[in-house]
């Protein structure tokens, strides 16, 4: 990411399983790496104004704001590059978005239930996008 108008971080729990893989999935599909990384734990995440810090919840700091749950997933979906992932974006802006949060609120009720996985190697021009 060169520039702030590039500027898209991807907050998660670093506790959480699904989540972990989440970030896993966004990494091998961001081919324009659009995406930065920080765990909602660690010091970037200080910086997130309060009515956003939810643990429960992934966070995406964007240039166009802030968006956390289902439309925070819209919006990565979105940037994603191929198909069928901007279609998908497309297709979930069908669904209405006290529906879209309803499941994703269910999921981050259970995340924990899944383990966590054992840290990766990365490589290395990947491990420059995870911030602290």
């Amino acid at each position: 990411m060169d520039t702030q108008a590039n500027h898209h971080i991807l907050f998660f729990d670093g506790d959480c399983g699904i989540c972990q893989w989440s970030i896993k999935f966004v990494i091998k599909r961001d081919k324009n790496r659009v995406f930065s990384f920080a765990p909602l734990q660690g010091e970037q995440a200080q910086l997130i104004p309060d009515q956003y810090r939810k643990i429960d919840s992934l966070i995406i700091q964007t240039p166009d704001g802030y968006f956390q749950k289902f439309e925070g997933v819209r919006y990565i979906l979105k940037l994603l590059p191929g198909f069928p992932w901007p279609f998908l974006a497309l297709l979930a802006n069908l669904c209405p978005k006290f529906i879209g949060n309803f499941c994703y609120d269910r999921v981050a009720q259970i995340r924990h239930h899944f383990r966590r996985e054992n840290c990766e190697l990365l490589q290395q021009e990947d491990r420059k996008r995870f911030l602290p």
